[in-house]
């Protein structure tokens, strides 16, 4: 079945996909946008469906603010690690299922979103630690780039004091044995 959908105000046919249709909304006005004036505004639609025309109302939100990392974020490749990406009115209106955040070409599957953050968990074991990879987060037509990920390796501080305590136990004792066999050599001569 071959349909036509257009929105009225623009003159532009959707976009079939599937069982879907995705349409271009109208632009709030730059103005109202620039001077941050519209937190949410609803305003009439016409949808025209091979001739059917039908009105309804769409309600219009601010895009989300996300923020940017402030240089390199590293992680640790032996810790459990998800990714925290801050911004504002991140809920307002998408789920976290709207979302997609990709480090590099890996999915980052975003398991918490409130209003101010998002939290996904990244598949560790398809990121090498010799690169930095880039974050993007897209939601809608909302695309950003976040900044960079690099996966290291934390030296075990604990496992290292270990190793330098044993070496100087180790040579501690060899120097008594030395200077018992240099007492001993002393004594016998």
């Amino acid at each position: 079945m071959n349909y036509s959908v257009f929105v009225i105000y623009l003159k532009e046919p959707c976009l079939k996909r599937d069982a879907d249709f995705i349409c271009t909304t109208p632009r709030l006005t730059e103005t109202n946008i620039k001077q941050k004036q519209v937190n949410v505004e609803e305003r009439s639609i016409l949808l025209q469906l091979d001739g059917l025309q039908k009105e309804f109302l769409m309600t219009y939100v601010p895009d989300p603010t996300i923020y940017g990392f402030q240089g390199d974020k590293e992680y640790d490749s032996n810790s459990p690690w998800y990714l925290t990406i801050k911004g504002e009115n991140l809920n307002q209106a998408a789920n976290l299922e709207d979302y997609n955040v990709t480090i590099g070409k890996t999915l980052c599957k975003v398991a918490v979103l409130n209003a101010t953050y998002l939290h996904c968990i990244p598949q560790r074991d398809k990121l090498s630690e010799a690169e930095r990879y880039l974050v993007k987060v897209s939601v809608g037509n909302f695309t950003k780039d976040v900044g960079y990920v690099k996966q290291v390796t934390a030296i075990n501080t604990f496992l290292i004091s270990n190793i330098v305590l044993s070496v100087i136990i180790v040579v501690l004792a060899i120097v008594i044995v030395v200077i018992i066999i240099i007492c001993r050599k002393r004594k016998t001569n």
